[in-house]
Formats: C-alpha cells, sequence, structure tokens
C-alpha cells in the first residue's frame, strides 16, 4: 500500500497566518487532504518519482496553528503509546463503560488511555472544541471519536446549568427547568434499573446455591445409602 504522504507534501495556512507543515499521520488519515491532491497539478511539473508539494492557501476555517498542534501531538502520542493499533482501531474501543458494579457511575477513565485523557485535560474547552471542529474538518476521525468520548464523560458528571455552561449554551429558566426534570427522571431511571439488576443478581446467586444445597443433600443421601447396604 502507497500512503498518500509518501507522494505528497502539505502546507495549510491558518487563520492566524501561519504555514505549518502537515506530517505524514495527518495527511494519511485526511479524506479531505486526499480529495485535495487529487484536483491538484504537482508542483512545477513535479516528476512522478518526486513527492508533489501542496501549499492550501485558502485559510482552514476556525483553525490556528495551535489546534493542529494539537492533533499532531495527538497522532504523535498514539503511535508512540499503542504502536500496534490504527487509531480508528484504538478509538473503536473508547466507549462509556460501567463501573465494576451496576450501581456505579459509568467508568469512562477504564477504557480512554491515560494519554489521551492528559492530553484533553489540559486543554480550555474552547480550545478543544475548536480544534475537534477543526479535526472533523480535515477528517481526522480517530481525534474527533477520541476527543467526543472525553466531552461526552464531561457532560455526564454535571448537572443541567453546569452541562449547559460546559458547552456554552444559554436556556432560558423555563428550559433549565425542563432540563432539570429530565435528568432527573434519567437518575432515577438509571437507580432504578441499577436496583433490578442488582435483585436479579442476588436471585440468581440465590438459586445457584439452592441447588448446590440440594445437589450437596442428594449426594450425602446417596453416600448413607450405601454404606447402608
Amino acid at each position: 500500500m502507497v500512503f498518500l504522504s509518501q507522494k505528497c507534501i502539505f502546507s495549510l495556512v491558518t487563520q492566524d497566518n501561519s504555514e505549518v507543515v502537515v506530517p505524514a499521520d495527518f495527511v494519511d488519515q485526511s479524506e479531505m487532504l486526499s480529495n485535495y491532491a487529487k484536483t491538484q497539478p504537482q508542483e512545477n511539473g513535479a516528476e512522478e518519482e518526486q513527492q508533489a508539494k501542496f501549499v492550501m492557501t485558502d485559510k482552514a476555517p476556525f483553525t490556528n496553528k495551535f489546534h493542529l498542534e494539537m492533533i499532531f501531538e495527538f497522532l504523535r502520542l498514539y503511535k508512540r503509546e499503542q504502536p500496534h493499533e490504527t487509531p480508528e482501531e484504538g478509538a473503536s474501543d473508547v466507549r462509556l463503560g460501567k463501573g465494576e458494579s451496576n450501581s456505579e457511575e459509568p467508568n469512562f477513565e477504564s477504557t480512554m488511555p491515560e494519554w489521551a485523557l492528559d492530553l484533553f485535560s489540559k486543554q480550555s474547552k474552547n480550545d478543544l472544541f475548536l480544534t475537534m471542529n477543526s479535526a472533523n474538518y480535515f477528517g481526522i476521525g480517530s481525534f474527533v471519536t477520541f476527543s467526543a468520548a472525553f466531552v461526552c464523560f464531561q457532560i455526564m458528571k454535571k448537572g443541567a446549568e453546569e452541562a449547559a455552561e460546559y458547552l456554552n449554551l444559554e436556556l432560558d429558566p423555563n428550559s433549565a427547568e425542563e432540563m432539570r426534570k429530565i435528568m432527573g427522571e434519567m437518575g432515577e431511571a438509571r437507580e432504578e434499573q441499577a436496583k433490578q439488576e442488582k435483585a436479579k443478581e442476588k436471585k440468581e446467586k440465590d438459586e445457584a446455591r439452592r441447588r448446590a444445597e440440594a445437589e450437596a443433600r442428594a449426594a450425602a443421601e446417596l453416600e448413607n445409602e450405601k454404606e447402608g447396604e
């Protein structure tokens, strides 16, 4: 397989007027850059064996050098920490998992690699949102998936007003009250589900214990019968 990065070198112009050379991992994941390369002639009629060089003079929307560098850092860390997986494979493992018991809150950290959790936690929410937007524009799906899971967990830990503030939303009083009601109902539903699952688990354990006791009694009776013969 010949990767796009082996054939093309890209430079992007950002909103803060920086020209940034894009690393190979970024190039190979970006469907947007792949499509762009197909529509552009090589610089100065470069020969086929040379790498084509592209400078995208149209500024990447809502993207500064900082946002690109965060994506580059994500891809660099991924390659270093999980070298045997592609970013897409790793992203498929990120989920909002449960804790050790059904009564616990969802345990996000158990499925998010520590390096990714650390990277996202260090960013302001606005920088993170803008970087997610940039990654989505360029089609860097692994960054979008990991960061979206991180944001989802931040929301799950907050109340209605806190979640709205985190997402930069403005709620009118009626909407806020309605959201509180919905969140309350969701919380009650989760508690009820946890109770039902716990009761089911207890019932199954009790039944297993009774079966074991019955089997033990039957075995003892059989042994007594053999001794009496």
